[in-house]
């Protein structure tokens, strides 16, 4: 074994160091040797470094279990209270290996431990570095407000610093801003951040930090200050031979060429090649098929998308932009199929939406579990503090009869204590909760519309006069060719009132006549709650078209198992007790309220027919309308004051219908 002489002589500890910045195969080697040479005993220290920097190196090359080994053995060596940093540095680095494991709980668990030793040691650099990593795992688990707050109470302490960290913090509240729409504080971060990793001559960070600005500016509507940044950070990427950054700048230079509609640069971005033998990212094919459509060559943009069909699948939000570049190109070849191809958007989209929504409620539970655990450790640990502190006075004051009875005495009031206490902290949780479930209800409702209406506004795209319409037959938004007859138009009439209601009771298009002219009326999708209406010129060759059964054959399929009927009628049956029980209303309210199942007057009385086929097995739907039973489920997670049993009932419920269903690979 070295002596502490010989090891210092040998300097492992700079050797690992510098090697896992460079070749990190080296660097595990010098590691790994270091480690074996160096004395644990006389050493214990300098051993738990030397597995820091291999824990470091192994979470680089991706090989988990070994860093986790390093990591534990790291644990194992006892050290003195003098070296706490080496214990914070030890669950900070178990945290970051959880998150990268994708293990969020475990992360928070051990970022939270290690956050607690920097305030018990009241070391500010510690807090500061705790308080990022947990930035940024709260960012993702989608809590962005609580992110931005421990990024600012970081910033304090960075500022005096300077340099590449305090860059790197600017950057990460940017991003913030960027994701909360704040385009002028994104910039503002942006730019110092940018001065200063030029001024430490770090190019390459301050090419994605010029990107980042770029598109802020281009935001908040400065574009051709961002179309030249941008072609400036573009250079940089290449002569750095960053081939896939610059791949990825090129192809949002094309973007914002196109919609400023300058062709010219737009031609001249897509005909560039990567010195690179990686193939095109599939954002720039999508720029250059959107080029070929705009030039007028949809077939070209066609061949174009379908060559990257396989390339998209299971890509969340990529998918969902390459199926709208798609619809948009077929409409010009085949405008027949427009309604079809727009439905596959929109029900694209929802299947984004409703999974950020269910990693949302999923990390929410992570977060109040892991504050639960924490709370009900630290609870025991001051109560055996105390319990030890009256023994301790007991027994110096009293015989050793009288201090067993006080004893047991203090035992049974610290339990009863305790479990008051934890009554108050699931109380407080559950509210919590509670405020939280229905904030992400609300979030994603708020996104369902706003997706539906992005699909519906490009739906408009035709020749013919078009509106979209609600069950009530009021006209939401209407075309540029509606606007222009619509003197001759009466939408509001007892021919559309009983077509909407025959397309909302059948879930299928209806044909019919409109002040004289032929119509026909379509659900926008099975779950909208809308309808397009299209007007025919009964001069003109165009003729409404016949009813065309839109259900994919494997929804069909699914829905003829018992098993999901029933899931979906009890989930029905148990939103609608829950807005009766937490509001004193019927279903009729809940219909009007949530906008989403029609209300009609039959002999007299009012009625929601709709909604009644989905309160019993023998009523519902060989193809049910699914997606708009879970929109309900929503409004009342939204909407209503429920216990918390009953919001996590209609939670789970949600998630194993939606779970099922995706896995089943249903269109809508």
């Amino acid at each position: 074994m070295l002596t502490l002489t010989t090891a210092l002589a040998a300097d492992p500890i700079s050797d690992c160091r510098t090697l896992r910045h460079g070749d990190t195969e080296l660097a595990q080697r010098a590691c790994t040797d270091a480690i074996e040479q160096t004395d644990r005993t006389e050493h214990a220290s300098l051993v738990v470094e030397l597995l820091l920097h291999l824990g470091d190196v192994q979470i680089a090359r991706g090989q988990y279990d070994a860093a986790a080994k390093a990591l534990n053995e790291a644990a194992a060596i006892p050290l003195t209270t003098a070296d706490w940093e080496f214990e914070f540095k030890i669950k900070r680095k178990q945290g970051q290996l959880a998150f990268r494991r994708d293990d969020l709980a475990g992360a928070l668990s051990w970022m939270r431990m290690a956050e607690r030793l920097a305030h018990r040691e009241n070391d500010s650099k510690a807090k500061a570095t705790a308080a990022v990593d947990l930035g940024v795992l709260l960012r993702r688990m989608g809590d962005i407000e609580s992110a931005l707050d421990q990024y600012k109470s970081a910033l304090p302490i960075y500022r005096p610093l300077g340099g590449a960290e305090l860059a790197a913090l600017l950057n990460n509240i940017g991003d913030i801003y960027s994701d909360l729409g704040e385009w002028d504080l994104a910039v503002e971060h942006f730019e110092e951040a940018l001065g200063l990793y030029r001024a430490n001559d770090r190019l390459r960070q301050a090419a994605h930090t010029e990107e980042r600005l770029a598109v802020s500016l281009y935001k908040r509507g400065q574009r051709a200050q961002a179309r030249d940044r941008l072609a400036q950070t573009g250079a940089l990427f290449a002569k750095l031979a960053a081939w896939a950054d610059a791949d990825r700048v090129r192809a949002r230079e094309l973007e914002f060429a196109l919609d400023a509609q300058d062709l010219v640069a737009a031609r001249r971005l897509a005909a560039t090649n990567s010195a690179s033998t990686i193939a095109p990212s599939i954002r720039l094919e999508l720029q250059r098929s959107r080029l070929l459509r705009m030039e007028g060559q949809p077939e070209a943009a066609l061949e174009k998308l379908d060559a990257l069909a396989q390339r998209v699948q299971d890509q969340g939000a990529l998918y969902v932009a390459w199926l709208e570049q798609r619809a948009q190109t077929v409409s010009l070849l085949e405008p027949d199929q427009q309604t079809e191809l727009w439905q596959a958007v929109l029900a694209a989209e929802r299947r984004v939406v409703e999974q950020r929504y269910r990693s949302n409620v999923a990390n929410l539970r992570v977060r109040f579990e892991v504050a639960e655990r924490e709370r009900e450790l630290a609870d025991l640990d001051r109560e055996r503090e105390k319990d030890l502190a009256r023994l301790a006075t007991a027994d110096r004051n009293f015989s050793l009869v009288a201090a067993l009875a006080l004893l047991v005495m203090l035992i049974c009031g610290a339990l009863l204590w305790r479990l008051q206490r934890k009554r108050m902290q699931q109380n407080l949780e559950s509210q919590q909760v509670i405020a939280q479930s229905r904030q992400l209800a609300q979030q994603a409702l708020a996104a369902l519309a706003s997706q539906q209406t992005h699909a519906s506004e490009i739906l408009l795209r035709v020749d013919q006069p078009r509106a979209l319409l609600n069950r009530g037959g009021h006209s939401i938004r209407v075309n540029a060719a509606w606007s222009a007859r619509s003197e001759s138009i009466e939408i509001d009439s007892p021919q559309l009132q009983a077509a909407i209601g025959m397309a909302d009771e059948h879930d299928a298009g209806q044909n019919f006549d409109l002040g004289g002219e032929p119509a026909r009326l379509d659900p926008l999708d099975p779950s909208s709650g809308l309808f397009v209406l299209t007007l025919f010129d009964r001069a003109s060759a165009s003729a409404p078209q016949e009813p065309v059964e839109s259900e994919d054959p494997s929804g069909a399929q699914f829905w003829q198992q018992t098993p999901h009927r029933e899931a979906l009628v009890e989930l029905m049956v148990l939103s609608l007790r829950a807005f009766e029980r937490s509001t004193g209303k019927t279903r009729i309210e809940l219909a009007e309220r949530s906008k989403l199942w029609r209300v009609t007057v039959d002999d007299g009385r009012l009625r929601v027919r709709a909604m009644e086929r989905y309160l019993s097995i023998a009523r519902l739907p060989q193809v049910p309308r699914w997606r708009e039973v879970i929109r309900t489920a929503f409004f009342v997670l939204a909407e209503c004051e429920l216990t918390l049993q009953e919001r996590q009932q209609l939670e789970q419920r949600v998630q194993s219908l939606q779970s099922q269903a995706d896995r089943a690979q249903i269109a809508v």
